[in-house]
């Protein structure tokens, strides 16, 4: 078996690089979602869930009045009136 040897810089210069990447990917990710529409966007969220289990936690009545809301539109059921 064939032994490496990393100093600690290097290692720590690797992770400052895969946080940078990962930065620009989300980055992407949020530049892309921006430019749909409320309903391509829960479209998308419903596609890629498609049947996996998915958990959510909080303490609140908004967080569980968004839990709600976000249920109805991937069920396309429309949740507000002034929501497009």
């Amino acid at each position: 078996m064939k032994k490496f040897v990393f100093s600690m810089e290097k290692i720590l210069d690797l992770r400052e690089y895969e946080e940078k990447q990962a930065q620009i990917e989300l980055g992407k990710a949020i530049a892309d979602a921006e430019t749909l529409s409320w309903k391509d966007l829960y479209k998308k969220a419903r596609d890629e869930l498609d049947g996996q289990e998915w958990y959510a936690c909080g303490n609140t009545s908004r967080g569980q009045a968004a839990m709600d809301a976000f249920i109805k539109c991937l069920q396309g059921q429309k949740y507000a009136e002034n929501h497009k």
